[in-house]
């Protein structure tokens, strides 16, 4: 039966008024469920960028940077006639010569000689020609590497006369054994390098390296390896407690974390890995750089209180939660770390259509790129200059900046991209500010997160942990090999000489000269 008319024009503007509450709450659910999408498309862009696209957080050209900053005045210069260009006087120069770099001098070479037949060697006068010169060209070559098995033979002594009856001495003496970190391990020290350089460098595990040296016709296997991995750990754990104590031994560090799977803690097979986490300290004197990293079974405020717990310096961080309590602490300075908010804004030109972008993000961007440039001409110079040049530079450039981020920040929800860019900039703003006030303080925490990218590379190989004594051997061989490239040695090389001297280490002071930044670098190879 239909609906009867309104009887009156009351009942009829009634009837009206509801229609039009109901058709301005459907507006407005289309308006919140619209934004709620482009907010979600935003995310799936950042997403399937961070998977599939470039790496890269370079900035474009200058002309593409301008057109997205001024795109009315580059309209304006494209539709307006030609103007004759002012003529300027470009100083002459050399160019460098293009092609193939030589192959370094400290390389060995193996002569080959290609010569004409002997025939071919006589002049169609008859007369037999003279070897005037040669000409050279070189080609890079590579030797596989060679498994060898090292033979210590040991001789034996013995009197053929009294056989020891009338001397209190032993009959038979014989050469002591070479003192092995790993007694009566298979394997030398050169062999141990090789195989923790591969997994902990060249994020190689175990088991691609059981199938590297079978091809060889050498049978090691994975368990082998990793058992000595955690025996090596065991066996250094004197080495590990003074290089954790070295990262704390500066003026200035950084901090950071990244996951790991970890199956130590499931009660079936069924379960999920935990996630567990690796922390990376860089810290030590500038001219004697230290990384430490530790395995932590949760991302609790706790565990880098306890890393950090005694530290009297500057602190530089991001902006986790986690690191609140640094600000409270008076023996502290917490810095922020610049790179983590300029990576906000770059993900929100990620997030746009292909083509797209923002010119709030750009005008950011920009800022932050002129911080930097500045930073790159104070680059080496003592604190006290780099200081005031920052004062004198960076500081009218960020007061500007907090003023703009103020003015603008409200502007935007804080789910969406540029949200919370402008979130995070504005909550970190006070130590983001800090490295003015201190030339020893770096614009960001960049060389931590360089340290603690190849664990990241070699997570993606093996994939997870299996122990917490496995977690803590591959946080003590990160923290040597780390070390060592920070300090300009060659891992492998680096590695054999500790292995070799380390079973003759019986003093504090032994120990300590193994450290991979006070080694004596006779024999190892730098970078």
């Amino acid at each position: 039966m239909e609906n009867p008319l309104p009887e009156s024009v009351s009942e009829l503007q009634s009837l009206v008024a509801e229609v039009h509450h109901k058709l301005v709450g459907t507006e407005r659910e289309k308006d919140r469920v619209e934004h709620e999408n482009n907010i979600l498309r935003e995310q799936i862009r950042l997403l399937r960028h961070q998977l599939y696209g470039r790496k890269s957080e370079k900035l474009t050209s200058p002309e593409e940077m301008g057109r997205l900053l001024f795109p009315e005045l580059f309209e304006q210069q494209d539709t307006t006639q030609e103007t004759p260009q002012e003529e300027v006087e470009v100083k002459p120069h050399t160019r460098a010569k293009t092609g193939r770099k030589p192959f370094p001098e400290d390389l060995p070479r193996h002569r080959v000689e290609h010569d004409i037949p002997e025939e071919e060697k006589v002049c169609g006068c008859g007369a037999r020609m003279d070897c005037i010169g040669e000409e050279s060209s070189e080609q890079l070559d590579i030797v596989p590497a060679t498994v060898q098995v090292i033979q210590h033979v040991r001789f034996k002594y013995a009197c053929s006369h009294c056989h020891g009856e009338q001397s209190d001495e032993k009959a038979v003496k014989i050469a002591p054994p070479p003192a092995q970190i790993l007694p009566k391990c298979m394997v030398s020290p050169g062999m141990l390098a090789h195989i923790m350089t591969g997994k902990f460098t060249d994020a190689l595990p175990f088991h691609r390296q059981e199938n590297m040296l079978s091809r060889y016709g050498v049978e090691v296997s994975r368990a082998s390896m990793c058992n000595w991995a955690m025996a090596l750990y065991e066996r250094c754990l004197p080495l590990a407690e003074l290089l954790e104590l070295s990262a704390l031994d500066g003026e200035m560090l950084g901090i950071d974390e990244t996951t790991v799977s970890f199956l130590g803690g499931k009660k079936d097979k069924k379960q999920k890995a935990n996630s567990a986490y690796m922390w990376v300290i860089r810290g030590g004197p500038p001219e004697k750089p230290v990384v430490s990293f530790h395995f932590a079974a949760s991302r609790a405020q706790s565990v880098p209180m306890e890393l950090l717990s005694g530290y009297q310096g500057i602190v530089m961080s991001d902006g986790y939660a986690g690191y609140k309590f640094l600000d409270q602490d008076k023996l502290i300075i917490h810095a922020g770390c610049w790179a983590h908010a300029r990576r906000l804004f770059h993900d929100v030109n990620k997030g746009l259509k292909k083509g797209h972008s923002d010119r709030y993000a750009d005008h950011a961007l920009k800022v932050i790129k002129e911080l930097y440039t500045i930073e790159s001409e104070v680059k080496g110079q003592a604190p006290e200059l780099i200081q005031a040049a920052r004062q004198e530079k960076a500081k009218p450039v960020l007061d500007a900046f907090e003023r703009w981020l103020n003015e603008h920040g409200h502007r935007f929800a804080p789910k969406t991209n540029l949200g919370k860019a402008f979130g995070y900039s504005l909550s970190q703003l006070p130590k983001l500010l800090r490295y003015l006030e201190d030339g020893r303080i770096p614009i960001d925490n960049n060389p931590t997160e360089n340290a603690i990218r190849p664990f990241v590379v070699g997570r993606k190989n093996w994939l997870f942990v299996n122990s917490l004594k496995g977690a803590r051997a591959s946080a003590f061989f990160y923290s040597l090999i780390e070390t060592a490239k920070a300090n300009g040695l060659e891992p492998f090389s680096y590695l054999t000489t500790l292995f070799e001297r380390y079973p003759l280490a019986h003093t504090l002071e032994d120990l300590e000269a193994l450290l991979p930044q006070n080694i004596d670098r006779t024999g190892i190879n730098t970078l």
